[in-house]
């Protein structure tokens, strides 16, 4: 007779122990979890998610947008868009009812002292960046967005220079009063600046600074052409 075969015991897997047990890690998103325990309404509560600011928008797109609402007063999806009036990147807009005499005005940015402060900071920020009236237009062309006459873009430019000129004039005020309270006598600096690079400017300004305080105590501006005096010579 033969040897009868001995059967090989097969080894058993290793599934873990308390030593290596582990948390069950969800391989879903984020998103999903938080859905799941039912955290979603924290995200809408939440102040950082407020929003706030200017946007562009189409205005075709946000027409389409109100004809789909219902009117508050008839509950009638008739509501449509119109533009009243518009004073430069600023317009009145006003949503009607085409079945009842529902009407809400409303602006598309925010006043401020009955100012349109979107047109200030739109001719700050251009002025920030040292460009003018005309960059602006070109910037305005591209994006099919309605510009601002010349002549409205110098009104806001001399609104920004007397604004400017006062807050730097208290400026050097309260600068001047702070020192002469400590003492009579200060060390100053004095430096300059052109208004463009090189030595081709025609306009420049010269600064006092505190050496102790290091700010600015006076300033005067300096220029090797005037307009107005060459108008009367040739007149």
């Amino acid at each position: 007779m033969g040897h009868e075969r001995k059967r090989r015991q097969k080894k058993r897997k290793f599934h873990g122990n308390f030593r290596t047990a582990k948390e069950k890690v969800s391989e879903g998103s984020i998103s999903s979890e938080k859905l799941g325990r039912g955290l979603s309404d924290t995200l809408f509560n939440d102040d950082s998610e407020t929003l706030s600011g200017n946007r562009i928008f189409d205005i075709e797109i946000l027409m389409s947008i109100f004809s789909i609402l219902s009117c508050p007063v008839c509950y009638n999806q008739e509501l449509y868009l119109i533009e009243d009036s518009r004073l430069c990147l600023q317009s009145t807009l006003c949503l009607k009812c085409k079945n009842c005499s529902f009407t809400k005005g409303f602006t598309s940015t925010s006043k401020v002292n009955n100012l349109n402060i979107i047109n200030l900071l739109f001719v700050f920020g251009m002025r920030i960046i040292d460009k003018g009236f005309s960059a602006g237009k070109k910037l305005f062309s591209m994006l099919n967005i309605p510009y601002p006459s010349k002549c409205t873009y110098r009104q806001h430019e001399i609104k920004l220079l007397h604004a400017a000129s006062q807050a730097a004039n208290n400026s050097m005020l309260e600068s001047a009063k702070s020192i002469a309270e400590c003492s009579n006598e200060c060390g100053v600096s004095v430096d300059g600046t052109w208004q463009k690079r090189g030595y081709s400017s025609l306009n420049g300004c010269v600064l006092t600074i505190s050496g102790d305080s290091g700010k600015i105590l006076d300033i005067e501006v300096l220029s090797q052409y005037c307009r107005v005096c060459t108008k009367a010579e040739k007149t």
